[in-house]
Formats: structure tokens, sequence, C-alpha cells
């Protein structure tokens, strides 16, 4: 398992953040890459926490090489 991976497992529970299982995948003649996804519930009302979280997801993914898709609302 790539490293960036086992950090953000690690973080991801002082942050209060979700993640899903590590998957391993293939693209392109298979090329191997690893996907997680991370979510953190944050209230829409308080719009400045939404794009702070934003921020921050951004920011990890910018440090470490990562693939960022932004965010999804979801009930």
């Amino acid at each position: 398992m790539p490293c960036i991976l086992s950090k953000i497992l690690i973080i991801r529970s002082s942050l209060n953040i979700n993640a899903t299982k590590i998957t391993k995948l293939k693209y392109d003649q298979n090329k191997t890459y690893y996907g997680i996804t991370l979510s953190k519930e944050v209230r829409i009302d308080r719009l400045k926490n939404v794009f702070m979280t934003s921020k921050h997801f951004n920011n990890l993914a910018l440090k470490h090489e990562l693939y960022y898709n932004y965010w999804t609302l979801e009930k």
C-alpha cells in the first residue's frame, strides 16, 4: 500500500474524516492506481466551513500529488 494512503488513514481520525477502504484499480493498459474516498460532514448553512473543508482537502491533495475531485452534496 502506498505510504501516503497509510498516512491519510492515520490523519483522518484526528480530523473527524471518514474514509473508504483503499482499493487497487487499473486504467490504460493495466496501469495501477489506488483509490480512497475521504468525506466529512459539514453543515451547508455554515458556508465558511464548507469552503474551509474544501480548501483543506485540496491542500492535502496538492501536498501529496493526489487527485482531488472537490465535493458533492448528499442527503
